[in-house]
């Protein structure tokens, strides 16, 4: 017979089992309070001079954040993650290859389609395991479009610094 997944009322509990719940609560709380929340992202104002690059490779890490093929990152050249860009931004495929072994980044905008709803229809399709016929689609066209507008959104910018 299954658990029943909704918890026992206060007002059922042993001491002890309320002592437990309350210290559980009280973890949880102090997480949220410690959780960082929706990300911040700062662009460079139209005045500063800044460096654009466009991500060739999933899986590029930089200012605590995975990019992806596609993604573009512009940084304001003396802005509040300049510093830590300048050791890597302005790498060419040579010094790339050395370091990561693999060419992650180019200097530029993104040359290919700048939807990610151009790609429906066109994802590879991938089978189940374990059942033969199943076929696994790619996501839905909604999902799709809020990951455009999320992108549009974040205006080529980068994660803001945290000072905490």
């Amino acid at each position: 017979m299954a658990a029943n997944p909704r918890p026992k009322p206060y007002d059922q509990l042993t001491p002890d089992e309320k002592r437990e719940r309350d210290y559980q609560h009280a973890q949880a709380v102090a997480a949220g309070k410690r959780d960082p929340g929706i990300r911040q992202y700062v662009a460079p104002q139209p005045a500063q001079r800044a460096i654009l690059i466009h991500i060739l490779e999933d899986g590029f890490t930089a200012f605590g954040q995975v990019w992806y093929r596609g993604q573009e990152l512009e940084v304001a050249i003396g802005g509040p993650r300049w510093e830590e860009a300048q050791r890597w931004i302005l790498w060419d495929d040579y010094q790339q290859m050395a370091v990561y072994k693999k060419i992650y980044f180019r200097q530029g905008p993104w040359p290919g389609l700048r939807s990610y709803t151009a790609g429906v229809g066109r994802f590879q399709q991938l089978k189940a395991l374990g059942d033969g016929d199943q076929v696994i689609l790619g996501p839905p066209v909604e999902a799709l479009a809020q990951a455009d507008l999320l992108e549009q959104r974040r205006g080529r910018g980068v994660p803001a610094p945290s000072f905490a």
